[in-house]
């Protein structure tokens, strides 16, 4: 708490505006004018799966940051995770707890692996996942996880070496 009277000076704010806001722009600006990847650097295109083959195969593939997740096996995961786990580590262990803190980061690790392997399947980088620190970063996830998988990219060797 501030006393009372007491200002916060002009470049503070400004310091604290560069600290925290440049690197995240720096970030979102280099990634933004980086090619994507051809769809044939992560393997070939995964086949489409049910609620529980997808989550049974995102539970499998956590070690597993290489590849590629269909739509269906990174949305599945998704809503398996913000149904199923939250409401056991909330209820069960609740959020004060730090049992509950730590079982909470165990299991959305297979989240962060699923996150990059559906970013590979539409020719993108895994490390886009950093926008997620930011608030508006979130929103340029979900829509890049929304694109339909890249099936066919022709790389030219211009392309390549530019």
């Amino acid at each position: 708490m501030l006393p009372s009277g007491y200002a916060v000076p002009d470049e503070f704010l400004f310091f604290m505006a560069l600290v925290y806001g440049l690197p995240p722009l720096l970030l979102m600006a280099g990634l933004a004018f980086k090619k994507p990847g051809a769809p044939g650097q992560f393997g070939p295109p995964p086949q489409g799966k049910s609620i529980a083959s997808a989550v049974l195969t995102v539970l499998r593939k956590t070690p597993v940051w290489q590849g590629r997740a269909t739509r269906s096996e990174f949305w599945w995961y998704f809503l398996f995770g913000m149904t199923v786990i939250m409401a056991l580590v909330s209820i069960v262990l609740g959020w004060n707890n730090t049992a509950g803190l730590i079982v909470w980061f165990i299991l959305s690790i297979p989240g962060f692996a699923v996150g990059t392997r559906r970013l590979h399947d539409i020719g993108r980088s895994g490390w886009w996942q950093v926008f997620g620190v930011t608030g508006t970063g979130i929103i340029v996830l979900l829509v890049l996880w929304m694109l339909p998988s890249v099936r066919q990219v022709e790389v030219s060797q211009a392309d390549v070496f530019e």
